[in-house]
């Protein structure tokens, strides 16, 4: 009742005021959990000194894609061994329209820092025709729950990630490290080929795939790696397009898939003969870095989509709030950005389990090992912003400030906001401003020459949706 109350006085207020649109606020604060909130009606004037974010001189630029997650194996036992009804409250928020609505999914190709344990899908040392390659030890866990979360969703966008080859391909012989022998490349490009294959035979298909996650990184221990430097990863692509075209499959290659502070790596990558034609993408990590280096790509290679694939959650989570996180994820799309996935969907409340070497990772929802609570990670409530109301296919609008900041400690609050604008397939347009100052501020809308204000309390994510 009280959301319909609410919408109501909107639509009244802007009756009054002679307009047709209706506009619902949603608002999180630290000391009120995201909810519908009652804001002012559109006017035809605004005072002099207004901080206006002009929606008639929008600019298009990318495709929204979406917001997901990452279906590693950890987060697929702690979600499927979730009760009937549990499991499907969790699916629910995390994938239905009542929830986050999340419409990318990572899949990590064989084991990942948090797999279960450490396997690939042919540990037969010298096995180059592959007879025994297998993906049964995704059967258990990670095809089950992505399955569970196609149902709710049946439109998720499919991506896969590998963490290491065989431990044969490579020069240490473990999946531990160590780069691929040079006489493995097509090898291993056969590989990945088979796993694309594999899970289409499973009725899922992925449309993306990344030669290496987190390219320069190089573990040790318990944690599977590869190191790929730029002229392997260039080798790499120029050994998988042709044997991807070849099999029909039309899954796209993202390069890179690590941080935004790599951009030597791609640049390396792409300059190699051939390779600029046979990708269609950066995936960026967000680790070291700011989104702001993918603003030279979306500009200077308008035909690369650029998507932030892995970060998630601090198991304390007094280390990233949800304005921590929603000024990330609003500045990556500011830089060009079509999409943000977390890593790990759901963890317990100790970031467990995994085979890594302890890292600190948490869920984007929590699982509580004794009660099967479900609690929305602090990411999640930043999330909670933007894809219930941001429908993929929609377009990322760049809408200028028209007027300069005021000055006084007015400035000094309002210089920290971020603003992000979409323009939904349907003409809905939805603006998402995150204030992270303690004093409270105020942005003007424009409209088709009308103003809106948009108050802001301190320390707030705002989601504004104009239908």
């Amino acid at each position: 009742m009280k959301n319909l109350i609410v919408s109501f006085v909107c639509a009244v207020g802007l009756a009054s005021a002679g307009g047709a649109e209706t506009t619902r606020f949603y608002r999180t604060t630290f000391a009120q959990d995201f909810r519908e909130v009652v804001n002012a009606g559109w006017g035809d004037e605004t005072g002099p000194g207004a901080v206006i974010i002009d929606l008639d001189a929008a600019v298009g630029r990318q495709t929204f894609r979406g917001l997901g997650g990452s279906f590693a194996e950890a987060s697929c036992f702690t979600l499927m061994r979730l009760p009937e009804e549990k499991r499907a409250q969790a699916f629910e928020m995390l994938f239905g329209k009542t929830g986050l609505r999340l419409s990318v999914g990572r899949i990590h190709c064989a084991a990942s820092d948090y797999s279960m344990h450490l396997y690939s899908y042919d540990s037969v040392a010298g096995d180059v025709a592959l007879k025994h390659f297998t993906i049964d030890d995704d059967r258990t866990w990670v095809i089950p729950a992505i399955r569970e979360a196609l149902k709710v969703n049946p439109s998720i966008f499919l991506f896969s990630s590998p963490w290491s080859a065989p431990g044969w391909m490579k020069e240490n012989g473990t999946m531990c490290g160590s780069r691929l022998k040079p006489d493995m490349f097509g090898v291993y490009a056969d590989y990945v080929v088979r796993f694309l294959r594999a899970y289409r035979d499973e009725g899922i298909v992925i449309s993306a795939h990344t030669p290496q996650n987190e390219v320069e990184t190089e573990q040790s221990l318990n944690s599977p790696t590869l190191l790929m430097p730029a002229e392997d990863e260039a080798k790499f692509v120029l050994a998988l397009k042709p044997r991807l075209d070849a099999a029909g499959l039309g899954t796209k290659i993202w390069i890179l898939d690590h941080n935004y502070n790599l951009t030597n790596h791609v640049d390396a990558v792409l300059a190699t003969p051939g390779v600029r034609e046979a990708v269609a993408g950066i995936a960026w990590h967000s680790y070291e870095g700011g989104p702001e280096a993918v603003r030279r790509y979306r500009d200077g290679c308008p035909d690369l989509e650029n998507i932030h694939t892995e970060m998630g959650p601090h198991i304390d989570r007094s280390k990233r709030d949800f304005l921590w996180w929603g000024d990330l994820i609003l500045r990556g799309f500011n830089a060009g950005q079509t999409g943000f996935t977390n890593w790990c969907l759901a963890l317990d409340e100790n970031g467990q389990p995994n085979t890594s070497c302890g890292f600190p990772c948490a869920g984007l929802v929590a699982v509580h090992s004794e009660t099967g609570e479900i609690v929305p990670s602090n990411q999640y409530q930043a999330f909670r912003h933007i894809s219930p109301f941001v429908d993929p296919g929609a377009t990322v609008l760049e809408a200028p400030l028209v007027t300069a900041l005021p000055k006084g400690p007015a400035a000094g609050r309002m210089k920290k906001s971020v603003y992000s604008v979409f323009r939904n397939p349907n003409g809905t347009v939805v603006v998402v401003i995150n204030h992270p100052s303690e004093g409270g501020g105020q942005f003007m809308l424009r409209r088709n020459g009308r103003y809106l204000p948009v108050v802001l309390l301190g320390r707030s994510l705002t989601t504004v949706v104009i239908e």
